[in-house]
């Protein structure tokens, strides 16, 4: 491939160092060439040479926007195709310029309702792109709808299967494992809690969670708070929880369902947004969002261990579809097209 590529991203604070959309960079690194722009250090790095610019370490964001666009707009005219990784926290903030014959790729993160709540100037900023690539076929209508792009893609998010793998002999019983904030419903998920606590104390409830939600949950005593943990101790919880419980207001990619998947891990969730882009009745068990149902689905688990066997056979499959070298090989072909 001849083009020239610039990828444009950052990793999210609260991703460990083997989640998040960035990690495609790392196994694209193998197939082509191409310069990665990290806009939160704002650091410049030619992966043919590994050379590093840094030009800037954290700052807030809103000064982070700003110098960006002054780096961009003297970097960006070099290259052929540019793609934004998280163009919902960068494009749609500030006005770009490109060339006339430069492509412009972004992958979209954010559910329906972000597309249909943005106002005339996001939508005005979003209109230089030219190729939506979406991480949940539940997006596609609604960027048709609210964005001025004719081509939309599906290519879902990826999983790293060399870090995230299952060790069942460590794997324990009565241990619930919830991870993650993103369009979580902390209300329901407290009404199970505190549910559990009462009904079924010998049930433990692990949360690696936002700082916004510790206050309401720790003062149950099935739950333990994890917080600022490392990334082996992210991978112990994964192996050995009994199951991980998911309770979604909407859903599109889901780094943490993505990374269950791929330990093996039984897992609940309630059928919202894209998750059957990613999961199915297969892999674990999709219930309706009503406190019976999550109950019932919980215990039957917690009961009985074939249940867990009969997903980890499938997932072990299952989750290969989502490993990020199998993802950055379609991508290099979106690339090899526009």
């Amino acid at each position: 491939m001849n083009k020239k590529i610039l990828i444009i991203g950052f990793k999210y604070h609260h991703h460990s160092n083997f989640s998040g959309y960035d990690r495609v960079v790392d196994y694209l690194n193998k197939k082509l060439s191409f310069k990665y722009l990290n806009i939160y250090k704002l650091i410049l790095v030619k992966n043919s040479s590994n050379r590093i610019y840094n030009l800037l370490h954290r700052l807030n964001h809103r000064l982070v926007l700003l110098l960006f666009k002054y780096v961009y707009s003297y970097i960006c005219k070099e290259y052929d195709l540019v793609h934004f990784l998280y163009p919902e926290d960068l494009v749609s903030k500030i006005n770009l310029s490109k060339n006339h014959k430069q492509i412009i790729l972004a992958s979209f993160h954010q559910p329906p309702s972000w597309f249909e709540s943005l106002d005339t100037r996001k939508r005005a900023n979003l209109s230089i792109i030219d190729v939506a690539i979406c991480l949940g076929t539940n997006q596609i209508s609604s960027i048709k709808q609210n964005l001025n792009i004719n081509n939309i893609l599906y290519l879902p998010h990826g999983v790293d299967c060399r870090y995230f793998v299952s060790h069942e002999s460590v794997r324990k019983r009565n241990r619930i494992l919830i991870v993650g904030s993103w369009m979580r419903d902390f209300d329901f998920l407290e009404k199970i809690i505190s549910l559990f606590d009462k009904k079924y104390s010998q049930i433990q409830f692990d949360l690696v969670i936002g700082l916004s939600s510790k206050k309401r949950l720790n003062k149950y005593n099935n739950v333990k708070i994890h917080s600022n943990i490392s990334n082996n101790e992210l991978l112990f919880l994964y192996n050995t929880s009994t199951l991980v419980l998911f309770a979604l207001k909407d859903a599109v990619a889901n780094n943490a369902l993505l990374e269950s998947m791929a330990t093996e891990n039984t897992i609940i969730v309630n059928d919202v947004g894209s998750i059957r882009d990613y999961f199915n009745d297969n892999a674990g068990l999709i219930v309706d969002k009503n406190i019976m149902a999550f109950e019932k689905a919980i215990i039957d688990v917690v009961s009985d261990v074939s249940i867990t066997k009969k997903y980890r056979d499938y997932l072990e499959e299952h989750s290969k579809v989502f490993c990020w070298h199998n993802i950055a090989e379609q991508l290099f072909k979106i690339y090899e097209k526009y």
